[in-house]
């Protein structure tokens, strides 16, 4: 049993009373204003609960929400109103894996700062964490590094080899250009007639199809392309924020 798990079990009856679903569970905390606030991703509620016990009993920040949800953590993170010092995410999820999670907020903003987490050898996700504009990566079973790292980036710093700092990983992924080529043939036809100014009515009838149709294009070009918005999306097949 490692350490994460024992925290766990001793905080079980404390956080037995918290549901902690998909939905964005808010957490209120007595610590100071000033500690930093911290967000948790984590497709385990029981680690969730864990890991807000333990970053809070050691003070190494305020966790203002966690969720099981990475649709929805990269929507929090991007909202000025819902996003934290810092994101603590695990990189081993499904369908959309931490890295891309970390890539998609990267894309957007030097902000949050992030760190990865995962029960695996740090050496198994360690690249793909760094690729994807994490500022580091600690193991669930070492507690005191877990806790020393989200202090560290908290603080602007990187945690582990191979790791740049927020800012610099953000002007690195966001002047990567967007793979246009991963949309289909009539997913490409409904990005350019959007593109070119018309309603999703009119690129229907353009496209011979009904709206629902060009609404299921849309909605799948912004789960490849990592945009949370028709605007967002259109700007990124444009170019607009290249």
């Amino acid at each position: 049993m490692d350490v994460l798990t024992v925290w766990m079990v001793n905080g079980a009856k404390e956080h037995g009373r918290m549901s902690y679903t998909a939905s964005m569970s808010r957490l209120v905390s007595a610590q100071s204003p000033l500690c930093p606030s911290i967000a948790l991703l984590d497709n385990d509620p029981i680690t969730l609960a864990g890991l807000s016990q333990i970053i809070e009993q050691h003070h190494a920040g305020r966790v203002i929400w966690t969720t099981s949800s990475a649709q929805q953590a990269v929507h929090d993170c991007c909202d000025p109103a819902t996003r934290p010092d810092v994101l603590v995410t695990d990189v081993s999820m499904k369908p959309l894996s931490g890295g891309e999670v970390c890539h998609r907020i990267r894309r957007r903003l030097s902000r949050p700062a992030i760190l990865a987490i995962t029960s695996f050898p740090l050496t198994v996700y360690e690249q793909e964490a760094s690729a994807s504009g994490a500022q580091g990566i600690a193991s669930k079973a070492d507690v005191s590094a877990l806790v020393n790292a989200v202090r560290t980036v908290s603080a602007g710093g990187t945690w582990g080899q191979g790791f740049e700092p927020a800012a610099i990983a953000h002007l690195r992924i966001s002047s990567q250009r967007i793979d246009r080529g991963v949309l289909s043939g009539r997913e490409s036809e409904a990005m350019d007639l959007l593109a070119q100014g018309y309603a999703v009515s009119v690129v229907a009838v353009k496209m011979n199809v009904t709206g629902s149709a060009v609404k299921s294009y849309i909605a799948r070009a912004k789960s490849k392309m990592g945009a949370t918005s028709l605007r967002e999306l259109i700007a990124m097949w444009t170019g607009e924020n290249q």
